[in-house]
């Protein structure tokens, strides 16, 4: 009886062995498993596609950049290991269905091919963290993309897409979205269904009015829609709580919603080459705001409420119509950099010379006197200052 517990127990111990792996011994390491970024991090990038398939089975990071490659081959298939495939800057007009079979791939970088279109198959890279897809003619992508449920970043910018799939919203890990450079003219509601998207960046498309869904990205803090042609915002907009940076460069907004003031995190806000004719109050309520500007508007004069930006430390307000400041102006104690060339003033309030921190003050442009620049000077000799 007691020999029959002896051997029960040392199976048991065998057992628990082969499970634990001794204490994580490369000997028990599930064959399956993704090398960890430290070990990566140690694996050489293989350089040369001859070299790699010499021991394909040894292969973890390629790096096939610049090499005029006008294919990939099939053989690609062979690198089982495979997590890292960079194919930047090369002459690809299409991905073989063959990368469908790098299970363990995490990163892949297309970029800077001529790639018109990708596979259906992209949708089967269960590991994939990563996908660069910029510079290339792509004009669609494929509804499988919203299989990649591990993806954290996803960069398509200078490509030729029109709209993308509604299946976008299925990237519930995707953290930045780069879309810049692209002819999109509206997003898909989906695209409020990504809670963890962190950045979103939609510069130079053609994008006329926001999705209301927009408000659904509770994580969101960096949003950039330069150049496109947004006459309004949607209220939801207002809803994005942890935005810190809004870029609104270059659209047809003259008014901003009296709800503004809800983005209580905003620091950054870029309303430059839009059709403000003042500068809108509930800016001057937004308590956390470090950076403003105006430039290339049809500003004709500011309010008193600028000064209760107390955090403000960047203003900028060139090629506008103003023709003068209020004393307020000298309210804002952690302002640095002011400009305000190429407007129509006269005068500045003496009050500027209460702007302890001011660094740099820009007046180009203008319309003052010798005598009034003097002045300025003196009330701001710690600055530097430009006429």
């Amino acid at each position: 009886m007691v020999k029959g517990w002896v051997i029960l127990f040392l199976s048991g111990m065998v057992c628990s062995m082969v499970i634990t792996g001794c204490g994580g011994g490369d000997a028990t390491v599930d064959p399956e498993a993704l090398l960890n970024d430290v070990a990566l991090d140690k694996k050489p990038f293989y350089t040369s596609l001859d070299a790699a398939l010499k021991a394909p089975e040894q292969v973890y990071k390629l790096k096939l950049r610049d090499q005029n490659l006008l294919i990939l081959s099939r053989e690609i298939s062979k690198f089982k290991n495979l997590q890292v495939l960079d194919l930047h800057r090369n002459k690809l007009i299409k991905v073989p269905e063959e990368i469908s079979t790098l299970k363990k791939l995490q990163k892949l970088n297309l970029s800077d091919n001529q790639i018109k279109e990708l596979p259906s198959v992209i949708g089967n890279l269960p590991n994939l963290v990563e996908l660069r897809l910029s510079d290339n003619r792509l004009t669609t992508l494929p509804s499988e993309i919203g299989n990649l449920h591990q993806l954290k970043y996803l960069y398509i910018q200078k490509n030729r897409l029109q709209k993308l799939p509604a299946q976008i919203g299925q990237l519930k890990k995707l953290e930045r979205l780069f879309l810049e450079h692209n002819r999109l003219k509206n997003l898909p509601a989906t695209i409020g269904q990504l809670p963890r998207l962190e950045s979103l960046i939609l510069n130079n498309n053609q994008i006329t009015q926001l999705p209301h869904e927009i408000g659904g990205l509770n994580n969101l803090h960096t949003l950039y829609l330069v150049n496109n042609r947004l006459k309004t915002l949607p209220v939801e907009i207002l809803d994005l709580k942890n935005l810190r940076k809004l870029y609104l460069v270059k659209n047809q907004l003259s008014k901003l919603p009296p709800q503004f003031i809800r983005l209580t995190k905003l620091q950054i806000l870029d309303l430059q080459q839009n059709q403000f004719s003042e500068v809108p109050k509930v800016v001057t309520k937004l308590e956390n705001l470090q950076k403003l500007w105006l430039n290339k508007n049809r500003l004709t004069s500011l309010h008193e409420d600028i000064g209760k930006l107390q955090k403000l430390q960047i203003l900028y307000l060139e090629e506008n119509n103003i023709k003068e400041l209020p004393s307020a102006i000298g309210n804002i104690q952690n302002l640095q950099h002011l400009s305000l060339s190429d407007n129509k003033l006269t005068s500045i309030p003496e009050e500027i010379g209460r702007l302890e921190k001011l660094q740099a003050l820009y007046l180009r442009g203008n319309q003052l006197p010798k005598d009034e620049r003097n002045k300025i000077k003196e009330w701001c000799s710690k600055a530097y200052v430009t006429f």
